[in-house]
């Protein structure tokens, strides 16, 4: 790769361009096709996004601090540009006991319902988490292979504290193999539940969303926010950090190469 000139954009002034030397073809990463906004602009509108802003107010506080009228629309382009792109890793450093639960999320048409689910380290503090529209056996066990793919080869949990749901034995002893005991929580007092059961909170605050495919891209911006960008209190350090990974942010992911393709 090599400088080819600048290019004048309306709201971002001059962006340096780039161009193969090989097989002579423009490099678009700096010009992030449909995202002619300044960088800060496009992090704060998907940050905000993610923490459950109605889009109107996204738009507000956008033009209050960069005086650029931006449309709804354009946000739910950016959040899911975002999504399609955060990077793959692996933690280490997981506990040998892993809380598991699922909520329900209301959905954009009457009585519909997503349910999400959620694996979570009491350790690091990772969380693993997963959308869908059933909550059948199938279901757990995709959620399971999802966050199976995010471990280290050489970890498997040995014990997985979940709730009742029948799903749940057969199918930890299928993906995590039979070593992997179910640990069903008795109380919220004692042999609680509640490492997991706190983390749906912010359930409320979610869009409402009539495809499944956008609720998984919108969760999979929440769990890279929790796991890499938000400071957890009790470990003073993102998740990431305590399983042994740096600290991540959103600029990561646009300066991912993968971005010019999506």
């Amino acid at each position: 790769m090599k400088k080819n000139g600048k290019k004048r954009l309306k709201h971002r002034g001059l962006v340096q361009q780039w161009i193969c030397t090989k097989c002579g073809k423009y490099d678009k990463r700096e010009l992030m096709k449909k995202m002619w906004y300044p960088r800060k602009l496009v992090i704060l509108a998907v940050e905000m996004y993610v923490l459950g802003n109605p889009a109107d107010r996204i738009v507000e506080t956008v033009y209050e601090q960069y005086e650029i009228w931006i449309s709804e629309s354009i946000i739910y382009v950016w959040y899911l540009k975002f999504a399609s792109n955060i990077p793959r890793y692996e933690f280490d450093n997981l506990d040998e006991m892993l809380h598991d639960d699922d909520t329900q999320i209301k959905g954009k048409k009457k009585g519909q319902k997503f349910h999400k689910f959620a694996l979570k380290c009491p350790k690091t503090k990772i969380m693993f988490t997963y959308m869908s529209e059933t909550k059948d056996e199938e279901t757990v066990k995709e959620h399971f292979r999802e966050a199976k793919r995010k471990f280290k080869p050489w970890y498997l949990p040995k014990l997985v504290r979940t709730d009742s749901l029948p799903s749940y034995p057969h199918a930890i002893s299928t993906i995590f193999n039979h070593e992997a005991k179910h640990d069903k929580f008795k109380s919220f007092k004692e042999h609680s539940n509640n490492e997991i059961e706190n983390t749906f909170r912010d359930k409320k605050f979610y869009p409402r969303f009539e495809k499944i495919y956008r609720a998984k891209k919108f969760e999979a911006l929440k769990e890279y926010r929790y796991n890499f960008i938000r400071k957890h209190r009790t470990i003073n350090k993102t998740p990431a950090e305590e399983a042994g990974l740096s600290r991540g942010s959103w600029k990561e992911i646009i300066k991912t190469d993968l971005f010019q393709h999506a």
